[in-house]
């Protein structure tokens, strides 16, 4: 328990009383009360020796018995990916092929001047065994402009005959280990099922970027909705598009709400020399909001795209154990030469 006694000459700024507070504390776990002053809990503890911290100017804020907890961290999180995704289709909802279908068609038609249709968060599970969700499905519905539907996790996305035309993909292409443009048995072409982003990058590639405005206005929405849900600090696990600069605005113009932690994206094809960029990343940014110091490394896909590293057979396709985007020689290079640069490690996916 912090003592209100070693804080008593100045007032606090703000003062939960009545709540149900979880102190994570393993010797008090349980608490009434919590002043807060600037950005310092300077109290937890009793109602009654709460009131000491009381000045003229201190917000009272009565909890009426509800829970008051620490805030949340979230270990892997995408904070700018994440709030741009906020007004595109989203497929949260959608339980069925059908449901999926019809979101589209309907997100499509109130959404006549956006030149690309993208849906996220589908879920795998929409997607009957057996069956599929392919670009014929997608043309008979929005015939005229590109469509590409992304599943929740990133890691598989779903495009119309017209994205996969702009993008060179229809009759298929090689692509780097670990992606696959899935194809029809019949006809050879690709049936519009991309795995991994060797296979959905050309097509993402093509959709117009967002502006710094857009970047800084979705970054803002997603904080807030951090915020909503007791969210104050997030390991970002991407530094998509230099996503850290958008933070680091923010933080220079004090509207930054929640702590970010943000990784140096190591590709297949990065140089380990280049792993030196994530050093100079963790110079530049050390801020009380935004910092830097560690390296991200993707070693496979996931079980639902069936691109996952297996050790046996995957049950329902023989002869297929996914694949790994490093070798064991390259992976322990990655991983000393971060070492060396003082640098975390994340290796993704965590299964």
């Amino acid at each position: 328990m912090i003592n209100a006694n070693r804080s008593a000459a100045r007032p606090a700024d703000y003062l939960f009383v009545n709540a149900a507070v979880y102190t994570a504390d393993p010797a008090n776990q349980h608490a009434e009360a919590v002043a807060v002053r600037g950005n310092q809990i300077v109290f937890v503890g009793p109602t009654v020796d709460a009131a000491t911290l009381r000045g003229p100017h201190t917000e009272v804020i009565d909890a009426g018995g509800r829970s008051l907890l620490p805030g949340l961290i979230d270990s892997h999180f995408h904070l700018l990916w994440g709030s741009l995704k906020l007004d595109k289709l989203r497929l949260d909802d959608a339980d069925r092929l059908e449901d999926v279908l019809a979101a589209t068609a309907a997100y499509a038609a109130a959404n006549p001047a956006r030149t690309w249709i993208e849906g996220v968060q589908l879920k795998y599970t929409a997607i009957p065994a057996g069956e599929r969700l392919d670009r014929w499905m997608l043309d008979a519905i929005v015939p005229d402009r590109p469509v590409i539907l992304t599943a929740f996790d990133g890691h598989t996305s779903w495009a119309n005959s017209e994205a996969l035309r702009r993008a060179g993909l229809l009759n298929g292409r090689t692509t780097a280990a670990g992606s696959e443009i899935v194809t029809d048995a019949a006809t050879g072409t690709a049936t519009g099922e991309l795995r991994e982003p060797g296979a959905f990058d050309p097509v993402r590639n093509l959709i117009p970027p967002p502006t710094e405005v857009e970047r800084r206005a979705a970054a803002q929405r997603g904080l807030a909705l951090c915020a909503r849900h007791g969210l104050t600090s997030v390991h970002n696990m991407d530094n998509w598009n230099n996503a850290i600069s958008v933070y680091a605005a923010l933080e220079d113009l004090g509207e930054m709400t929640a702590r970010i932690y943000v990784p140096f994206n190591i590709e297949p094809e990065t140089p380990i020399g280049q792993i030196a960029e994530a050093a100079e990343l963790r110079r530049q940014f050390q801020g009380e909001f935004v910092r830097a110091g560690a390296v991200k490394v993707f070693m496979d896909g996931v079980l639902e795209s069936y691109t996952a590293l297996m050790v046996d057979d995957y049950a329902d396709q023989p002869g297929n154990r996914g694949g790994a985007l490093h070798t064991a020689e390259r992976s322990n290079a990655v991983a000393a030469e971060a070492d060396r640069l003082g640098l975390q490690i994340a290796v993704m996916p965590l299964r």
